[in-house]
């Protein structure tokens, strides 16, 4: 191989490289959620309309989610805006900080997918990271009605941090809703 045959090999196994690395960190992009389109849609409309009556330590996770939403529904630039107002909300937010990864690679930008597998692989060792890691998957878990799963994480998470406000939280309005599920009433708040 040579010249622009070559180069186009080395990128794609650099891609490819990348991508594997992707796969290891927490990150909403990860997940088969992605491709259901009609839940995507409701659960977007369901924070949307929750986003003002959610405590304030919240909004870094919604906003988040909202992100991840608009990339999987194919607004990237929108979702781009959003992960860029986590960082402004928690600078350190690891799952904002892998989602602009994939975004990156999706835009075949290595060095900065390269910067963020770093930063993150920085980041997450310390216990508050691995609390707060394991809550917000948990809340991304509870938000497409996938319970068993969420309460699994809210309970890593508050091993790593028993003061986590978000697992408290999560883990009761989860118990809840399933109690009113098994009683007959839906809860549209999972």
């Amino acid at each position: 191989m040579t010249g622009v045959a070559a180069k186009a090999s080395v990128n794609f196994e650099h891609k490819f490289e990348l991508q594997n690395e992707l796969q290891k960190l927490p990150s909403h992009f990860n997940k088969k959620i992605e491709q259901d389109q009609n839940r995507l849609l409701y659960v977007y409309n369901e924070i949307v309309f929750k986003m003002d009556t959610m405590p304030e330590v919240f909004k870094p996770v919604l906003v988040n989610l909202i992100g991840f939403i608009e990339c999987a529904r194919g607004n990237g630039k929108r979702g781009a805006r959003c992960f860029l107002n986590v960082r402004k909300l928690d600078e350190g937010n690891i799952i904002c900080l892998a989602n602009n990864a994939y975004m990156a690679l999706k835009a075949n930008d290595y060095p900065k997918v390269e910067d963020a597998i770093r930063e993150v692989s920085r980041l997450k060792n310390s216990t508050t990271q691995a609390g707060h890691i394991a809550a917000e998957v948990g809340h991304f878990y509870q938000w497409f009605g996938l319970n068993c799963a969420a309460l699994k994480e809210y309970s890593k998470a508050l091993e790593a941090d028993p003061d986590n406000m978000i697992s408290m939280y999560g883990m009761a309005v989860v118990s809840t809703s399933s109690l009113n599920t098994r009683a007959g009433y839906q809860d549209s708040s999972t």
